[in-house]
């Protein structure tokens, strides 16, 4: 890891001192400076930098916090958050749509309801190098998945090996929008890693295999134990995914049926250009495609067409990073500027981004729990997006899991014991429709009603519910009973 000295001496260096040693948890600490201004500080419970080169120039930054209702026992479930992009922030994630508190518009953080660390700790990692507060060293930014995975594998490495107490709880690793890439490829990534070093979680030899870096080899088998992998909005299957944007804006009202020609005809070219490889041209056409849509419809974005501005289009998770305070409170070097997202990272994996990572998915779902969810107003990554390659995916369970009833779910009392206390409108067993969801065997798929993209920053009570129901069913989850894990959320 990575150390950076406080600048400032007084109760300023105290507390900067405390945050990063990890004695700062929790709640939001108001923090004055010598001109009299105060700012919120982060209420992180761990924060720093992960070294993953060797001159320690290129690094990841990770911020940890603690459960707010710690278990009695040792084992409680670490979730790892990951953001997409490619090259937004994972702070984007935790100071907007799931951690403890988000900064409002006069940068003063406000408690988040649904925050995912309510029972498990929460993990933050701005990845890859170049993301958020990471730092681009020599080795430079990563330009597909194996190098990411590599990085973020090492990372991970590091951390255990940091707090060595973590290292008997489960690992569940989560992300959104291209996460759907990154999630699989470390997920497999490991799973690779377990089965090269010995460490084979007695399932059946994997179908696929990448070559695995000796630099990742070298940092050993795992010292986390990897327990699920969960997915909302994601980008994994682009070529299937991005013959579905035309009829998704149509159905959604958004374009006329011209429009929806046009639309067709590019994504038809779209297609091609994946099947012949051309991946930055491929790139290239989809973003135009999905700016076509986005200006004749006249939305916001098509992350959620009922909105009429992007997500946090106002930047307050940028204006509250780049605060000095704060980030002397985490730990970072004075002249690191946060975004959100990186265009420098975004070009980086330009080439990557119409590469499929869905062949890898039939061997984690013999080993691993996993995750699907959908906002239903997304009309880029959404439900009508996934389903297409989820229900083409060829695993054990296919048919199986497409043949299972599509059931309503009712978020009440019996689900969530705070779903009353936080004004719900539970009413008696049956409390209103939240979504819908299909499970069989090792993979479950949820719908969320009245969310866009980022369905825990639009329904954080019912993500909450549906990760902590999720978590609690996938932590029991054991490698004997792998075929016969039927009952998922």
């Amino acid at each position: 890891m990575l150390k950076f000295r406080c600048a400032h001496v007084g109760l300023t260096s105290l507390f900067c001192l405390l945050s990063v040693l990890g004695f700062v948890q929790s709640r939001a600490v108001r923090f004055a400076t010598n001109d009299e201004q105060t700012a919120d500080l982060p209420n992180v419970t761990y924060s720093g930098y992960l070294s993953i080169s060797d001159e320690g120039k290129d690094a990841l930054f990770y911020a940890y916090y603690e459960a707010l209702e710690p278990a009695k026992t040792d084992d409680s479930p670490i979730l790892l958050w990951l953001e997409g992009g490619p090259g937004c922030a994972s702070m984007l994630g935790n100071y907007y749509i799931l951690g403890p508190y988000w900064p409002n518009r006069t940068l003063n953080l406000e408690p988040n309801p649904g925050t995912w660390n309510r029972k498990y700790g929460l993990l933050f990692i701005d990845q890859p190098v170049g993301t958020g507060f990471s730092l681009a060293g020599k080795r430079g930014i990563p330009t597909d998945e194996m190098e990411v995975a590599t990085d973020l594998y090492i990372g991970l490495q590091k951390f255990f090996a940091k707090f060595q107490d973590f290292q008997s709880r489960p690992l569940i690793i989560t992300g959104e929008s291209y996460a759907g890439k990154y999630v699989p490829s470390i997920g497999h990534f490991v799973l690779q890693i377990e089965e090269q070093l010995g460490q084979n979680r007695q399932s059946p030899t994997l179908s696929q295999r990448r070559l695995l870096p000796q630099r990742a080899l070298e940092m050993g088998p795992p010292l986390f134990d990897l327990a699920g992998l969960a997915i909302g909005n994601g980008l994994t299957d682009p070529r299937t995914q991005v013959l579905q944007h035309a009829d998704v804006a149509f159905f959604f009202g958004m374009i006329d049926m011209q429009q929806r020609i046009d639309a067709m005809t590019m994504q038809l070219q779209i297609s091609q250009l994946i099947a012949d490889e051309s991946w930055d041209e491929a790139h290239q056409q989809r973003e135009t495609l999905l700016e076509f849509i986005t200006q004749c419809s006249g939305a916001g974005t098509l992350l959620d067409y009922r909105r009429y501005k992007d997500y946090d289009a106002d930047k307050n998770v940028d204006r509250y990073l780049n605060q000095p305070e704060v980030k002397e409170a985490l730990g970072v070097p004075k002249h690191v500027v946060y975004k959100s997202c990186s265009d420098k990272v975004g070009d980086a994996l330009g080439p990557d981004v119409m590469k499929s990572v869905k062949h890898l998915i039939p061997d984690i779902l013999v080993a691993l729990p996993m995750l699907l969810y959908q906002g239903q107003a997304d009309a880029q990554d959404g439900p009508a997006s996934n389903e297409p390659w989820i229900y083409s995916l060829d695993w054990h369970g296919r048919q199986e899991f497409n043949a299972a009833p599509r059931a309503l779910w009712h978020l009440d009392d019996a689900d969530n014991d705070i779903s009353t206390a936080q004004g719900l409108d539970v009413e008696g067993h049956h409390g209103r429709v939240v979504g819908y969801r299909r499970q069989h065997d090792t993979l479950a798929h949820i719908v969320i009603r009245n969310a866009g993209h980022m369905v825990p920053h639009d329904q954080p009570l019912v993500a909450q519910a549906m990760i902590e129901q999720w978590v609690d069913k996938a932590v029991g989850f054991s490698d004997a009973d792998v075929k016969g894990a039927a009952s998922r959320l």
